[in-house]
């Protein structure tokens, strides 16, 4: 599988993934609305233009990913998927609206997040709404879908048929494998964790930070 890193500096790095099909491309998250002229940028230079783009896949409805997916739904004429469970959020252009039980990082982050302007971001109406096991071999990303909640009602994660495994923010890459400390439910989080432990994966491509091994979070965080 052929996978270009898209890595946008914003109050953090952002990474979002852009994967080449058969017959166009399918990008995973969209990075914030501030850094458009990047990511549009960086589609130019891998070919993508638009009408070329099959799929967007949004990991989860946070504006550090969420933030472009209104605009490449018209510019790029491109459908936009994602888990119902933060379809919410997405609609409401809010990525804090609803939490279910959010730790002191959340609130933490939701108060950083406000004060920088970038809690929320242009609202959209998902095209696809995704579930567990879901194939996406009809936009020629031979992937299947994994319903891993925790850091937000609806994150998922999706593994290549290859062994890659995009996980949103289901874990970070900043300072080598990593749980995440931004949590809405603590026992959604923990038992998506032990899921993700089973998976058949090998590369872990993160929303933050560099990829890595999937059997280094069992050596790190055992």
């Amino acid at each position: 599988m052929h996978v270009t890193t898209i890595r946008a500096q914003n109050l953090f790095d952002s990474n979002c993934y852009l994967l080449r099909s058969a017959d166009g491309f399918v990008l995973i998250d969209t990075s914030v609305a501030g850094r458009r002229d990047a990511l549009v940028g960086k589609l130019r230079s891998a070919g993508c233009e638009p009408g070329d783009l099959r799929l967007v896949v949004l990991t989860h409805a946070h504006s550090d990913h969420a933030g472009n997916c209104a605009h490449l739904q018209v510019a790029y004429r491109a459908p936009v998927a994602m888990h119902v469970g933060d379809a919410g959020k997405a609609e409401r252009g809010d990525m804090f609206w609803q939490p279910e039980g959010p730790t002191l990082a959340m609130r933490l982050a939701k108060a950083v997040t406000s004060l920088m302007g970038i809690a929320r971001f242009e609202p959209f109406v998902p095209d696809v709404l995704l579930e567990e096991g879901r194939r996406l071999d009809e936009y020629g990303l031979p992937a299947t879908v994994l319903h891993l909640p925790g850091h937000s009602p609806g994150s998922i994660c999706i593994l290549a048929d290859t062994g890659e495994l995009f996980c949103g923010d289901l874990l970070t890459g900043t300072r080598g494998p990593q749980l995440n400390t931004i949590i809405d439910v603590a026992a959604d989080y923990e038992a998506s964790i032990e899921r993700l432990r089973g998976l058949p994966a090998t590369t872990v491509y993160p929303g933050h930070g560099v990829p890595f091994a999937l059997d280094e979070l069992s050596r790190t965080h055992g």
